[in-house]
């Protein structure tokens, strides 16, 4: 009988283990819009710049787009923008006309560009825009998630 009682708190001992690791795993994992990206460790939201359905124009064109910000410390921000153009899907043609070196990050097929030091990685998905902007382009290969 106590043996019975040992492997059943041993296994419940394991379960939690589990569960633990796989809560710390997806604790820094995000969705904006319908898409999900990473968050490297010590980053942390601010919410006052968080945008959700935001409607606007540039060039004549009207597009929705959902935003948000994540800093650490004074120095370091990351910033993850999907927006939907009324009336176009967004190509990799359309994104290689905004200009950015050829890139791929995690299976991810985008464009990479530098302006003044801050690193920006646009690519389309679904149709969308998504362009991800950080102060060290090596934060793209936690942020980007592997399709």
């Amino acid at each position: 009988m106590n043996k019975k009682v040992l492997v059943i708190l041993s296994l419940l001992v394991i379960m939690a283990g589990t569960s633990i690791i796989y809560a710390a795993s997806n604790e820094n994992t995000v969705q904006v819009d319908d898409f999900e990206f990473n968050i490297p460790d010590g980053f942390v939201e601010n919410v006052t710049a968080e945008a959700v359905n935001e409607k606007t124009s540039s060039g004549g064109v009207e597009y929705t787009y959902c935003q948000k910000l994540f800093e650490k410390g004074l120095s370091e921000a990351i910033s993850i923008l999907v927006a939907e153009y009324d009336g176009y899907e967004v190509t990799n043609e359309i994104v290689s006309a905004m200009g950015g070196e050829k890139t791929t990050i995690n299976d991810v097929d985008g464009y990479l560009g530098n302006e003044s030091g801050i690193f920006i990685f646009s690519y389309p998905k679904e149709g969308k825009l998504v362009t991800i902007t950080a102060t060290d382009k090596e934060l793209f290969d936690e942020i980007v998630i592997k399709e």
